[in-house]
């Protein structure tokens, strides 16, 4: 859990839907916080894929890295992940947000991993092929 000596990191969500996707609340795959000298977890991933992205203001998606704690002479913060929404047509028009960034922490000698990253892409519409010879 968070404040061990070892952290996790933020595993992973994963929707394959036929037809829409809704977000209206929060889907977070945040890496843990390390108790320890120890490093914080990376974040984890996000990968949905639909027809139609929809949601509302408020609607997120985190895969974050883990904060570095500031009580130690090292921090160690953990790497974001990795975000992909692939889509064919978007209804939430912006409104959801989508970050992976590096955890935070800045005291004393740091190491730091990198941020993560986010895809928002469109996949080709599904339509009928006639072939005439």
């Amino acid at each position: 859990g968070s404040g061990s000596a070892f952290a996790h990191g933020g595993g992973m969500i994963r929707v394959d839907a036929r037809r829409q996707i809704t977000v209206n609340g929060t889907l977070t795959a945040n890496g843990e916080t390390a108790g320890g000298a120890s490093g914080s977890g990376s974040g984890g991933a996000i990968y949905l894929t639909c027809r139609v992205f929809d949601g509302a203001a408020g609607g997120a998606l985190y895969a974050n890295g883990g904060s570095g704690l500031p009580t130690f002479s090292y921090v160690r913060t953990g790497g974001g992940g990795r975000i992909a929404i692939w889509r064919v047509r978007d209804s939430a028009e912006g409104a959801v947000t989508a970050e992976a960034k590096l955890g935070s922490g800045s005291q004393g000698e740091t190491t730091l991993g990198t941020d993560g990253t986010v895809v928002w892409g469109f996949l080709p519409a599904s339509g009928t092929i006639i072939m005439l010879r």
